[in-house]
């Protein structure tokens, strides 16, 4: 039988080594799911905020949902808006892209409406419904959307009024069916697509791309 040499010290470098690299990656993995983890569970368990309204100059909606209109028309009705009128963003008038629930089918006349009709996203929801606010002499508001939507649209509406004497109060209107999120499918759903969203706003990429289109 052949004899070969046999260096038993390289040989356990060798094997250390690439032990040593399995490891590393092996934690750089797990460290990853973890964190990414713990930012899901975090994000998650303060996707809604809200508020006890407040009387305020208007209204806005972030439009998006059904849930939405619904809980401004409420708002309005019980006398929340100082001014009478909403601002809507977007207002669509595509009869085939219209909401499910128009707000004409709410009570609401023409009148009773601000209409931004530019906004396609969380980000510029907020930006065009300041505009219109500092338009009309406005600074009180009270912001209605999705529960699952309410911390991205703070987040929004807060960093587009920095350095503008501003006041927000943030309303949830539920989730989808009038159910909070964590009860139905849809809502569940749309409650895993804001953890994307939020770090896209987070990273802020919003500046960039539209995250979150139609404001949903």
């Amino acid at each position: 039988m052949a004899n070969y040499p046999f260096d038993k010290e390289r040989s356990l470098l060798k094997t250390d080594e690439s032990t040593r690299i399995t490891m590393l990656l092996l934690n750089i993995f797990l460290i990853v799911t973890g964190v990414s983890l713990a930012i899901s569970f975090y994000i998650l368990a303060n996707l809604e905020i809200n508020e006890e309204p407040v009387v305020s100059d208007i209204i806005i909606v972030p439009e998006g949902a059904p849930e939405r209109g619904i809980k401004a028309s409420e708002l309005l009705d019980e006398g929340y808006s100082d001014s009478g009128k909403i601002i809507v963003s977007p207002l669509l008038v595509d009869a085939e892209l219209m909401y499910l629930q128009p707000y004409g089918e709410l009570g609401m006349m023409d009148d009773d409406i601000l209409a931004d009709y530019q906004a396609t996203s969380t980000w510029t929801n907020a930006l065009y419904s300041i505009a219109l606010m500092e338009e009309n002499g406005y600074d009180t508001a009270i912001v209605v959307s999705s529960d699952y939507h309410m911390n991205r649209v703070k987040y929004s509406f807060e960093k587009a009024a920095e350095g503008k004497d501003l006041t927000f109060i943030y309303v949830s209107a539920g989730g989808p069916y009038g159910l909070p999120w964590i009860e139905t499918q849809l809502g569940r759903r749309l409650a895993q697509y804001e953890i994307f969203k939020t770090v896209g706003y987070w990273l802020g990429l919003y500046s960039f791309i539209d995250i979150g289109e139609g404001g949903s």
